[in-house]
């Protein structure tokens, strides 16, 4: 993205003060795609060469997404790139309690179906907020932003499609209502990538709609788990 600057923006300076740490938790969400890369390398040596075609493209696209985010927050807040790398390492990093999200490539490619298809959601709902600020280059960035994510989910759940739907249609909705009772739960961020919606105080309903839309892409509705 080029550079961003606040006098590209329509909008009062307490306003754009108040949204910091909304921008900031999106650089570091998509910042945090580096940790949840390096544990898929370590534990997912034996998973499908489709998987692992999958996950470097999400990589690539969510390291792409980390630099325009970083572009966005130097320019809107006048932060150096020491700062931001400062900030950035200063955080913890946990997958205490997501262990058993990532156990099974099936597990995981259910979570990333999960994740993804939320976070489409999620920067859609935010298209008013980015209106606000009066920028197009803005806009045109989260639009790009809501696209990726949507082609992330569509290759995961296509993945589930092709490599388990129809011999384990009862694994793929326990892990989906898995990670919609994780997200209900209310678990604080663990700056590893997953479970990232819950920060901005997202009603227990969008994640139950996630969970839905999801059976529903797979026509699981009905089914057991």
């Amino acid at each position: 993205m080029d550079s961003l600057g606040r006098e590209d923006l329509d909008v009062d300076p307490m306003r754009l003060s108040d949204l910091e740490s909304f921008f900031w938790f999106d650089l570091c969400a998509e910042y945090d795609s580096q940790v949840l890369h390096a544990k898929l390398v370590e534990i997912g040596a034996g998973w499908s060469t489709e998987f692992h075609d999958f996950e470097r493209l999400w990589y690539r696209d969510e390291m792409n997404h980390y630099r325009g985010f970083r572009q966005v927050y130097r320019g809107l807040f006048g932060a150096s790139e020491e700062q931001i790398d400062d900030r950035l390492t200063e955080r913890t990093q946990s997958f205490q309690g997501l262990e058993a999200f990532l156990e099974s490539e099936l597990r995981a490619l259910v979570l990333f179906s999960y994740d993804e298809l939320a976070t489409t959601l999620a920067y859609s709902r935010d298209r008013a907020l980015y209106r606000e600020l009066g920028s197009p280059r803005l806009l045109s960035f989260l639009r790009r932003l809501i696209r990726d994510e949507s082609y992330h989910f569509q290759n995961a759940a296509d993945l589930v499609r092709l490599r388990y739907l129809d011999h384990q249609p009862g694994e793929v909705l326990g892990a989906v209502a898995e990670c919609v009772r994780h997200d209900m739960e209310g678990h604080p961020y663990q700056g590893v990538f997953l479970f990232d919606h819950d920060w901005e105080g997202v009603p227990s309903e969008f994640f139950k709609d996630v969970g839905r839309r999801l059976v529903r892409h797979w026509g699981l509705e009905g089914r057991v788990a």
